[in-house]
């Protein structure tokens, strides 16, 4: 399995790192992935989190927001 951990820097960063992860992944021969974001942007409940999967580059990655 590969997992990875980022911090919320923005769209952008988020677009990039997602790419990473894909292409980590290609290397790794692996078709999935998991990536887990931690948010400080915005206040919110300490239970309260977002999943979504998403396919980059033809990987699958699942992601939680936290």
């Amino acid at each position: 399995y590969v997992l990875e951990l980022k911090r919320w820097y923005g769209v952008e960063a988020h677009q990039k790192g997602l790419k990473q992860l894909a292409d980590y992944l290609e290397r790794q021969g692996l078709e999935k992935g998991y990536l887990v974001i931690f948010d400080f942007t915005k206040a919110k409940a300490p239970d309260l989190w977002q999943e979504d999967r998403v396919v980059v580059g033809g990987k699958e990655i699942f992601m939680v927001r936290v």
